[in-house]
């Protein structure tokens, strides 16, 4: 009986190992070595989730009678929220336009443009309830997460120059 459980449990660490230890230690590396279904729908059920989260607390708490934890919840589910809604709308508009075949070349770049367009709208927001945002203020945070999407672009652009 200990011999079965000892190879049940290698057979488990091996299955833990197979899933967890991918060829790339990075984002794009998970995304891409996921299966492109099991992905998006991991990706809808989490939106879901956090906006579920963001609604619940939206209607149920008390802004002024709350902690902080709250509003890092409140924030933290509006932002994945957001993100998570962006990603599968671009990924389904680019597969819409330009066929299935793009859907695993885009789906890195749809998750991160959710990314940038979810820090803009949070962030916005944030100043706006720490009463710090003005037009200038705005404008610069905009332009900060404009610049920041522009070093992806061109370190694609400087990356696929090298390998040439």
């Amino acid at each position: 009986m200990i011999k079965n459980a000892v190879g049940l449990l290698r057979c488990f660490q091996n299955d833990f190992k197979s899933i967890f230890l991918l060829p790339k230690n990075n984002i794009k590396g998970i995304i891409l070595s996921m299966k492109i279904k099991g992905f998006l729908w991991t990706s809808e059920v989490l939106t879901i989730l956090f906006w579920a989260v963001f609604f619940v607390v939206l209607i149920f708490i008390n802004p002024y009678k709350t902690a902080t934890s709250i509003f890092i919840v409140f924030f933290l589910s509006l932002f994945l929220a957001l993100a998570g809604t962006w990603g599968l709308f671009e990924l389904y508009v680019v597969t819409r336009a330009r066929g299935f075949e793009e859907i695993r070349r885009r789906t890195f770049n749809a998750f991160r443009h959710g990314l940038m367009f979810s820090a803009v709208a949070v962030g916005l927001l944030f100043m706006k309830g720490a009463d710090v945002l003005s037009a200038w203020d705005g404008v610069i945070f905009v332009l900060a997460i404009i610049l920041f999407e522009a070093y992806f672009l061109t370190r694609g652009n400087i990356i696929a120059n090298t390998e040439k």
